[in-house]
């Protein structure tokens, strides 16, 4: 939270999301974790509004 608060004080357009639960690495474990399918979702879609501005 403290480095999204620094990109954003630095004037970068942040989006942060907090996946409560779940390990550092969870994001590795699609197969296994349904919070790992929402954070990849996640994001794409944050990707696709960033190329898309």
């Amino acid at each position: 939270m403290a480095y999204a608060d620094k990109l954003r004080a630095a004037g970068v357009a942040v989006e942060l999301e907090i996946y409560r639960g779940v390990t550092h690495e969870f994001i590795r474990m699609g197969r296994a974790l349904p919070e790992a399918r929402r954070a990849h979702a996640d994001a794409a879609a944050a990707l696709e509004r960033a190329l898309h501005t």
